[in-house]
């Protein structure tokens, strides 16, 4: 059952229709959207929203997600010596974009439970850990809240700022995804706004950018993880940021995302979605999810795309 984030605000209502081309379909037989019907739907849209991990690079190329989490742990561990591994939910399993890991196969037994400290989540990705510590750290229900007490808090808070430092210094070795240097400059030049749209720190996507000296075609629409972890997507909150600093309306956009959390955030805003899979079971697992356009290449996207802005007339 895909998560969904528990918040203090309304039940979001269905998103509304969307103007022109919804979907590219896949050609029979090939599971790969029709170049013309791809073409149609990028023609539709005005801004593009891009994840960054998966459909930007691969930030954890050369300093590997497991490992951010172990050092994640081990902090825990210092700051709560008694924790043992609890389990982690399919509920924060769901939570995890493209950080690696296996969702929803973590184990462990909770710890002994000293009061206001979070047990250790036994998985291998850093944001699913951030996200089961979060939802004891309770700020979605108020200050109120017995379940959120300060000590948890201030503990997530201290994580959290450490995964920042961890994916900045991934971001120096990611590598590209093929054909994603290309394809931002291309929809650039043909007029489209661009934003990113992530569960990382903004700070990685920045110096990844800056690195690539794709930064200033983003600047000042990179929106990443806030200081409330609950707000990581699926919730939509990075892509309401990503609309209003751009200025186009939901039904002008669409999010190019590699996870099952983008399309339920795109799906909330009111974006229409564009799924990357770079291999069969990713394709897979977001078609089951309900993505009805999914490339295994950002060339076929790229391809689909005039290489200037058309004139008018």
């Amino acid at each position: 059952m895909p998560w969904t984030p528990r918040s203090s605000a309304p039940a979001a209502s269905p998103a509304p229709p969307v103007h022109g081309p919804a979907v590219a379909e896949a050609r029979p037989g090939t599971g790969r959207p029709d170049p013309a019907a791809l073409g149609a739907l990028l023609a539709s849209v005005k801004c593009v929203l891009f994840d960054f991990d998966g459909p930007v690079c691969d930030l954890f190329a050369r300093h590997p997600a497991p490992d951010v989490a172990d050092t994640m742990r081990a902090r825990l561990r210092r700051l709560r010596p008694a924790a043992r591994p609890a389990p982690v939910t399919a509920a924060a399993a769901g939570a995890s974009g493209s950080a690696g890991g296996s969702p929803g196969t973590a184990h462990g037994t909770p710890g002994s439970g000293l009061p206001g400290v979070p047990d250790v989540p036994a998985t291998r990705d850093p944001h699913a850990l951030l996200h089961t510590l979060a939802f004891g750290a309770g700020a979605p229900g108020g200050p109120d809240d017995p379940s959120g007490p300060a000590a948890r808090s201030g503990i997530v808070a201290e994580l959290e700022r450490l995964l920042a430092a961890e994916e900045v210094r991934a971001a120096a070795s990611a590598e590209p995804t093929p054909y994603a240097d290309e394809l931002v400059q291309r929809l650039h030049a043909t007029g489209h706004a661009l934003a990113v749209t992530t569960n990382n720190t903004a700070g990685a996507a920045e110096a990844y950018l800056e690195r690539r000296g794709l930064a200033e075609l983003f600047r000042p629409h990179i929106h990443g993880r806030v200081t409330e972890p609950w707000l990581l997507k699926p919730d939509p909150d990075c892509l309401h940021r990503a609309l209003r600093s751009t200025g186009h309306d939901a039904a002008m956009a669409l999010m190019i995302g590699d996870s099952t959390a983008d399309l339920l955030a795109a799906r909330a805003a009111g974006v229409r979605f564009l799924g990357y899979a770079r291999d069969e079971t990713r394709r897979r697992r977001l078609r089951d999810a309900g993505a009805e356009s999914v490339v295994t290449s950002l060339g076929d996207v790229l391809a689909a795309l005039p290489e200037r802005r058309q004139s008018a007339g």
